[in-house]
């Protein structure tokens, strides 16, 4: 079981990820944009909170920031990817991310 300074710690590290790699993901997709003919779209790259979610968890940083950190904690490595995933989701509160 994670205590509150554990969820907290969770969400601090998940949002520290999104700042170092959010700017290159939507880069990417901008790129990605102008490379493909078949996608349409003018406005800038908007990401859903699930996605930039499962974006920063498929990024594999969470657990090397907490323990680097020295945040790491027994039960986080029995969590699910489902309890990980709303944990992670609760650091990013907007329906919306973009540029």
């Amino acid at each position: 079981m994670i205590n509150k300074k554990g969820r907290t710690d969770i969400r601090n590290a998940a949002r520290n990820v999104w700042d170092d790699i959010g700017s290159d993901i939507f880069e990417s997709i901008k790129i990605e944009y102008e490379l493909n003919p078949n996608i349409s779209n003018t406005s800038a790259p908007i990401l859903s909170s699930d996605e930039v979610s499962e974006i920063v968890l498929d990024a594999g940083r969470i657990e090397s920031y907490l323990k680097e950190n020295n945040e790491w904690s027994e039960g986080m490595d029995n969590m699910s990817h489902h309890e990980w995933m709303k944990l992670v989701k609760s650091a990013f509160p907007f329906d919306v991310y973009s540029l």
